[in-house]
C-alpha cells in the first residue's frame, strides 16, 4: 500500500528529526485524544501530528515496522512486513512522530551570532536568553525554540561595568523570571555584586546587592526560591587559592548571612541545587595554582547554618574547571570541562546521582569538547550552547548541542 505524506500525513519539519516512524496504533487509539506512544515499545516520542484512516484496526506486529520515509515523499510499506497476518482490506490508523534522539546532537544550522563562551543562560516563554560572555561582554542573544532560530538583539545591550557578564564558574543562576548574576569586578580594588536580568522587560539592574567578602572573580551562584548562596572563588587578599567560605542571601528580607565553608576551596567550578532534597552540589574546579580537584560536595540548604559540607561516595573521573551543571529529575548533568595547564576542554558527561551521591560517566559523549558553555535544560532536552575549546588556539564555539533525555532517560 502506498502512504502519501503531502497527502495523508501532514508533517512538520523539526531540525531535530533524523528520521519518520510510521507507527500502526492499537484499536483502543484514540485518534482526536493525547495519547502518548510507549517509548519501550516504539522507541518514539509524544506524537506532533496524526491522521485517522478508520478507527479500527487489525491485528498488527508493532516490532515489524521500523524506520521508512527519511525524507517526506510516498512510501510503499509491504503488506506482509508490515502485518502479522496480512488483512482482507488494509484499514488501519497510523501515527507520524518524530525520531528520538539516541546521542548528542549538533546541527549545522542556526549557529550563534558570534563565537562565544562563559555566556550566562535563562528561560522564559519559549525564548532562551544568552548573555555576555568573552570577547562579546554586553551582548544579548535570543533563541526561539518554536522557531529554531537566534536573534542577536544588540551586541551591546548591557550597560555594565568593562568587567562585563563573564565568568570561569557557574555564576548565575534563575528564580521565576529573574537571572541573578555575579558581576565580574574590572580591577581587584571593585566590589562584588549581585546583579539581575528580568526576562520579561530585559531590564538589567547592576550593583542590585553587594556582596560582603571581595572576590576577584570566579565564585559559584546557586539558588532555591527563597535563598541565594555564593561560594568559593578567587581570594583577593591571598592571590591564587580557591576559596571555601559561602554568603547565604536571604531573598525574603534582603539580608546576608555566612554559611558552613566548603571542605575544598574551588575556583572556576559548577554549583546547583537540587530541589526535590534541597540540597547544594558544589563540583569540581581549582583548588591551587593548576591544581584541578575531581571531589563533589553537597550540604542541605534547609536551616544550612546547622549543616556541614559531606563529599559524595566517589569523585568524578579526573579533575575539571570550567564545568557546568544542569539538573533533571533527581540527576546532575556535568558538562564536559577543561584539565591540566594547558585547559585541554573534554567531551565527557559527569551524571551525579542526588539519592545515593555517587557519581558516574555517561556513555554519551558531547558531540564536541568544552568548557565554560551555558547549558540549559527545557522539558526534556539538554540543551549547551557555545564554550571554548582547547588545544585549537583557545577556540570560542559558535555551534550548540542537545541531548533529548527521552531517549535515555536515566542516562543522557
Amino acid at each position: 500500500m502506498n502512504i502519501d505524506f503531502g497527502t495523508d500525513y501532514k508533517y512538520v519539519p523539526n531540525t531535530k528529526t533524523d528520521g519518520r516512524y510510521l507507527i500502526p496504533i492499537s484499536p483502543t487509539y484514540n485518534p482526536s485524544g493525547d495519547t502518548t506512544i510507549n517509548p519501550t515499545i516504539y522507541t518514539s516520542t509524544q506524537p506532533t501530528k496524526h491522521s485517522s484512516i478508520s478507527p479500527t484496526v487489525p491485528t498488527i506486529n508493532p516490532t515489524i515496522i521500523s524506520t521508512i520515509a527519511p525524507t517526506i515523499g510516498t512510501v510503499n510499506i509491504n503488506e506482509t512486513m508490515a502485518f502479522a497476518s496480512a488483512p482482507s482490506s488494509l484499514t488501519f490508523v497510523l501515527l507520524l512522530v518524530n525520531l528520538v534522539n539516541t546521542a548528542w546532537k549538533s546541527p549545522s544550522i542556526p549557529l550563534l551570532p558570534f563565537n562565544l563562551t562563559a555566556m550566562c543562560v535563562g528561560y522564559y516563554q519559549d525564548t532562551i536568553f544568552l548573555i555576555g560572555g568573552f570577547l562579546n561582554l554586553k551582548q544579548l542573544t535570543e533563541y526561539n525554540i518554536t522557531t529554531n532560530a537566534f536573534t542577536l538583539i544588540n551586541s551591546n545591550y548591557f550597560t555594565t561595568n568593562e568587567g562585563g557578564i563573564r565568568g570561569s564558574s557557574q555564576y548565575w543562576t534563575q528564580i521565576e523570571n529573574i537571572l541573578y548574576i555575579i558581576s565580574h569586578p574590572q580591577t581587584p580594588d571593585d566590589a562584588t555584586y549581585v546583579e539581575t536580568i528580568d526576562l520579561i522587560t530585559r531590564q538589567y539592574t547592576t550593583q542590585w546587592m553587594q556582596v560582603p567578602t571581595g572576590r576577584e572573580a570566579r565564585a559559584c551562584l546557586a539558588s532555591t526560591d527563597t535563598h541565594l548562596f555564593i561560594i568559593g572563588g578567587l581570594s583577593r587578599d591571598t592571590g591564587d587559592p580557591g576559596l571555601k567560605i559561602m554568603q547565604v542571601f536571604d531573598l525574603r528580607d534582603n539580608l546576608w548571612a555566612d554559611g558552613p565553608e566548603m571542605n575544598t576551596g574551588r575556583r572556576g567550578f559548577a554549583c546547583i541545587v537540587s530541589p526535590w532534597n534541597n540540597t547544594l552540589y558544589a563540583i569540581g574546579g581549582i583548588t591551587y595554582l593548576s591544581t584541578f580537584t575531581d571531589t563533589v560536595e553537597f550540604i542541605s540548604t534547609t536551616n544550612i547554618e546547622q549543616n556541614s559540607w559531606q563529599y559524595t561516595n566517589n569523585n568524578m573521573d579526573m579533575g575539571l574547571m570550567g564545568i557546568r551543571s544542569l539538573m533533571y529529575g533527581t540527576n546532575i548533568y556535568v558538562i564536559g570541562g577543561a584539565v591540566g595547564v594547558d585547559y585541554i576542554s573534554q567531551d565527557i558527561v559527569h551524571i551525579i546521582d542526588t539519592v545515593t551521591n555517587t557519581v558516574s560517566v555517561s556513555a554519551h559523549h558531547l558531540t564536541f569538547s568544552i568548557f565554560n558553555s551555558a547549558p540549559i535544560t527545557i522539558d526534556n532536552v539538554l540543551y549547551v550552547f557555545g564554550g571554548q575549546r582547547k588545544p585549537a588556539d583557545g577556540n570560542e564555539e559558535n555551534r550548540w548541542q542537545y541531548f533529548n533525555l527521552l531517549s535515555h532517560p536515566n542516562d543522557p
